[in-house]
């Protein structure tokens, strides 16, 4: 399947994404509209659907050239702060995936001992610790976190 071409004029799209932003303790860009089954961010551009990330890094950025994609630092796909993003080949983002253990074909290998997760349900529902903190404390992805958080983690 193709992606959707980018439009011409990003200012109208990002507008629209603009108001659809939470910005966490992490200074993470947090996309609060539609997301994909991996909790990326898409939006319609016009042309098509496109990741939000990619529609952000494109804005404020410029075009990714061919051949490389816009991956995440902060391991947070809702996340669409450009500074939290950078250019890397396919081959490099799924490398680092596999490394993380969130690439999604992978057996994933987790970081937080299962003795810790209610630890983490109580800090995130009794004490409103956020996840994106959570995620900082015990050095993973705030994607784990909240698969701890909703019991989606034995």
């Amino acid at each position: 399947m193709r992606r959707a071409k980018l439009p011409s004029d990003l200012a109208p799209v990002w507008r629209r994404c603009a108001g659809r932003l939470r910005v966490t303790d992490s200074k993470c860009w947090e996309w609060t509209g539609s997301r994909s089954i991996g909790g990326y961010g898409r939006v319609n551009t016009g042309n098509g659907v496109r990741l939000v990330h990619v529609v952000s890094y494109a804005h404020h950025c410029g075009r990714p050239p061919e051949g490389l994609v816009v991956a995440h630092q902060c391991h947070n796909p809702a996340c669409c702060n450009p500074v939290h993003l950078r250019l890397m080949t396919q081959r490099e983002n799924v490398l680092q995936s596999l490394d993380r253990g969130t690439f999604s074909f992978a057996p994933k290998v987790y970081k937080v001992p299962p003795s810790e997760h209610s630890l983490i349900r109580m800090a995130h529902a009794y004490r409103g610790v956020s996840a994106s903190s959570l995620a900082e404390k015990y050095g993973v992805s705030k994607s784990l976190i909240q698969k701890i958080i909703y019991c989606k983690v034995n």
